[in-house]
């Protein structure tokens, strides 16, 4: 197996995990009304799941935590965002200019076709 491959092959891997986590709630999280009734009830373990899963699919960009500056110190901080932060985060990644691919399998059929 190419070294290309096996990048391939632990992407996959990383996002059927992740994938299989958000199921364990009822998840992936999607544009239609139920998943907006599911973002509301989710603790932060399963935002960040969800936030994850987003990572791997859609938005490469989407945040959970920023870096403060300490004014005592001077030193940089992470802090995490709150569930609400987080919440507006995951909606902000579904808005309708995104595009979605809620299959798994055209996901990895599509990363599999470009080896």
């Amino acid at each position: 197996m190419t070294k290309r491959a096996e990048i391939k092959q632990k992407k996959t891997d990383r996002l059927l995990k992740t994938y299989h986590l958000c199921k364990e709630h009822g998840g992936s999280i999607t544009k239609d009304e139920d998943s907006s009734k599911l973002l509301t009830t989710l603790n932060q373990k399963q935002l960040l799941s969800e936030i994850s899963y987003l990572r791997l699919t859609i938005e490469p960009k989407i945040r959970q935590q920023r870096l403060k500056k300490d004014k005592s110190t001077g030193k940089n901080t992470v802090e995490k965002f709150t569930n609400d932060e987080l919440r507006a985060g995951i909606k902000n990644a579904l808005k309708p200019e995104a595009q979605i691919d809620d299959s798994v399998e055209v996901l990895i059929m599509r990363d599999f076709l470009k080896c």
